[in-house]
């Protein structure tokens, strides 16, 4: 949110999040942007309840998914999706090979349809 300060009239960005309870749980609306302190750290302390008392469970798969079919509905010059999970993965019994394998797909997909 920090980078992005001054940049909206140029970049949208969406913040969402994923647990065991959902695969997108939307934290930042596109163009609904924090304009102070106080307003970033409300995001933030919303991240950090859900993550406290979310069921759990992984959706790193479906979250990562989501976001690439989400952000290529609109037609841009650039998309740029970035996933980021504290999930114990090899407890559900995925492989960093699977979300490699399953981001590429998912992208060859979504190419192969533009």
């Amino acid at each position: 949110m920090e980078s992005f300060k001054s940049f909206e009239y140029k970049f949208q960005y969406r913040i969402a999040g994923h647990s065991g309870e959902s695969h997108s749980m939307e934290f930042v609306k596109e163009g609904r942007y924090p304009h102070n302190e106080k307003e970033t750290f409300k995001v933030l302390r919303q991240m950090y309840i859900h993550s406290q008392f979310c069921l759990s469970g992984d959706n790193t798969l479906n979250a990562a998914a989501h976001a690439i079919k989400d952000i290529t509905k609109e037609e841009a010059d650039d998309y740029f999706v970035v996933v980021l999970s504290d999930a114990n993965i090899s407890q559900y019994h995925i492989n960093p090979e699977d979300i490699a394998k399953g981001i590429k797909r998912l992208c060859y997909i979504i190419t192969v349809q533009y």
